[in-house]
């Protein structure tokens, strides 16, 4: 579900690569086009000129550890939030959630959240210290949730992260939430923007869940007309407008050219032979020993599933606990059918049961049969023996193997 992003030289995604990932705002992009929503993005630092009649987007990114660059160094964050304070622009201000984590390991979970004090700190320079951020468990919700202008458009999150509403100032007024708390808040004072919570109601991976796209059409709507703008202005890069000077442009093409002589000067010319003689010896041993690719046609799925059905048996009768853990297997074989058609979330054996129920809508002697066994594995097969124990295994198997079905 998630896209995944190169990496750049020191070791994090590089811009382009995360705005493609399931953090970034690509895919709310191409969707306010493709509604008549005129959009543009500030791709490299811009003169104030061009924020003119336009509603500028400031999503900020989660830290990870070893980001911070001292107790000296200005951020991103603290460069672009600087900036809405100085301009007084209408600017959305998307609160981070996420670390860069979750596009590399492609999933997300809690232990990958951005850490409470970076939130605590970006509310602090826009002087909403206020402001109580609430992050609910790690399940999903999907609610209907009313927007200031009337109506009501579903909001579907992993671990919700919103704003508790007795903390909201006076000056803020809820304009999107669900019960848990506010989602979406204008605020006004010397600086008037707006804060999104969640960033999973604009970004890629939010935008794919539920009726999140049509939600998030429903907010650019609503601020564009509350902000009295004409189109968007999407900052990926949180940076400050101000335009680069003729020293900065000299000092980065000096660095770029002085990075790329080190690394073809002693000692990386013997690093990179090394590399080039032990590529090219992996190249001609495999071409020489095993000869080219096999590409088989016809059965050569089912033969790849039964080699690795009959490595797991052998690998089980070697462990001398058959049983136990063939019954973990046949579980575990069982949560991922489920998974497959009910979705990542269904991992309880609530679910399994769900399975069972749905595979005898469509077949109930299938399903008889592959319950029968597999409960017969789970629940006996400590005291099965070695042959009556494979006899099972093989039948459940085969019985798994008519099971295919759609999401």
């Amino acid at each position: 579900m998630f896209l995944p992003g190169s990496m750049g030289g020191d070791g994090k995604l590089s811009e382009t690569a995360f705005e493609k990932s399931a953090l970034g705002l690509r895919g709310l992009e191409v969707l306010l086009q493709e509604k008549g929503i005129e959009v543009s993005r500030a791709e490299a630092r811009r003169r104030e000129d061009v924020l003119e009649d336009k509603l500028l987007v400031l999503p900020l990114r989660g830290e990870s550890p070893g980001m911070d660059g001292g107790d000296d160094a200005e951020t991103p964050a603290e460069r672009a939030l600087s900036f809405v304070a100085a301009s007084g622009i209408p600017t959305l201000v998307i609160l981070p959630k996420w670390r860069d984590a979750v596009t590399e390991k492609g999933v997300a979970r809690p232990q990958f959240l951005a850490p409470r004090s970076q939130l605590v700190r970006d509310l602090a320079l826009l002087d909403r210290s206020d402001l109580v951020v609430l992050r609910s468990p790690a399940t999903f919700i999907e609610e209907d949730a009313p927007l200031s202008f009337g109506g009501k458009q579903k909001a579907t999150l992993f671990a919700a992260q919103v704003f508790d509403r007795p903390t909201l100032p006076d000056t803020c007024k809820e304009l999107f939430g669900v019960s848990a708390g506010a989602l979406l808040i204008a605020c006004e004072g010397e600086v008037t923007f707006y804060l999104l919570s969640d960033p999973d109601m604009l970004n890629n991976h939010g935008l794919a869940l539920g009726d999140n796209a049509a939600t998030s059409l429903s907010i650019a709507r609503l601020l564009i007309a509350d902000s009295l703008t004409g189109s968007v202005l999407i900052d990926p890069s949180a940076l400050s407008m101000s335009a680069p000077t003729d020293e900065d442009q000299t000092r980065a093409s000096t660095q770029s050219l002085e990075d790329f002589q080190r690394l073809v000067t002693y000692p990386f010319t013997v690093i990179w032979g090394v590399v080039l003689i032990v590529t090219l010896l992996f190249f001609w041993r495999g071409a020489w020993r095993f000869g080219p690719a096999y590409r088989g046609e016809g059965q050569a799925a089912a033969r790849s599933k039964r080699a690795v059905v009959e490595a797991e048996a052998r690998l089980l009768r070697l462990g001398g606990n058959d049983g136990q853990m063939t019954a973990q297997f046949v579980r575990a074989q069982l949560l991922d059918k489920a998974a497959q058609v009910f979705g990542p979330t269904a991992r309880l054996s609530a679910d399994i049961e769900r399975f069972f129920a749905h595979l005898a809508s469509r077949d109930k002697a299938l399903a008889s049969a592959l319950r029968a066994v597999s409960t017969t594995l789970i629940e006996q097969g400590a005291a099965m023996k070695g042959p009556e124990l494979h006899k099972h295994l093989d039948l459940f198997q085969t019985l798994m193997g008519r099971a295919e079905l759609g999401s």
